[in-house]
């Protein structure tokens, strides 16, 4: 994610130039385009087995979604607090499709591990927090507890984002709970598509996807 090298520089001073595709993230660069640019970028690099993804959770869409077309490995390093609770973690990779639609095409893949470390949360915006915690509070109503939730929502309410850190194990883990119990989606998975459908909607039509 182009955002996650200009604020984090000094991670990323003992990779060889050629090995980093960086690409300015967001919802509109999730395309069919973007995906034939990393496979070209891959092949010229000689098609290393072995992807490292940084970035939010368009960026794991575009190139898990590149990476399923590739056929290879890949560890993902969620960078915002809705990657870090959704999109890392499910395997659902994909890109969107203008007049059509978001997330029109795509796969089921999952990465070889993924990562979490609350320090990137420290760059995050407060829009960019509460959108995260609006996706870890739906995996409260699904699957937490009515203590759970009051204490998610008071932490919320008063904005105490600097203590999300306490809750990414558990909102990581009520999502990987339900998608290893139906990894593609039959049954018990579509509950975490709550609010989703018309929020993707509504996405959709504000970005003219």
């Amino acid at each position: 994610d182009q955002e996650v090298l200009h604020l984090f520089p000094h991670l990323f001073s003992a990779i060889p130039p050629k090995y980093l595709y960086v690409i300015k993230a967001g919802e509109t660069c999730k395309t069919l385009e973007n995906t034939a640019k990393i496979l070209d970028h891959w092949r010229s690099i000689a098609c290393p087995n072995d992807w490292q993804i940084l970035g939010g959770g368009s960026l794991s869409d575009l190139c898990g979604f590149a990476a399923y077309l590739a056929k290879v490995r890949f560890t993902v390093y969620p960078t915002t607090l809705l990657a870090m609770v959704d999109a890392g973690l499910g395997g659902k990779n994909g890109v969107n499709i203008p007049q059509h639609g978001k997330n029109m095409i795509g796969s089921i893949y999952f990465p070889q591990k993924t990562y979490l470390w609350a320090g990137w949360l420290r760059s995050l915006s407060r829009i960019e927090f509460l959108s995260g915690a609006a996706e870890g509070l739906k995996h409260i109503l699904l699957a937490g507890t009515k203590k759970e939730f009051s204490a998610f929502i008071k932490l919320l309410r008063e904005e105490r984002f600097q203590e999300i850190h306490i809750w990414l194990t558990r909102l990581a883990r009520i999502k990987l709970d339900i998608v290893q119990q139906d990894p593609f989606e039959k049954n018990l998975r579509h509950t975490l598509n709550l609010g989703h459908t018309l929020g993707h909607a509504l996405e959709a039509k504000s970005l003219e996807i």
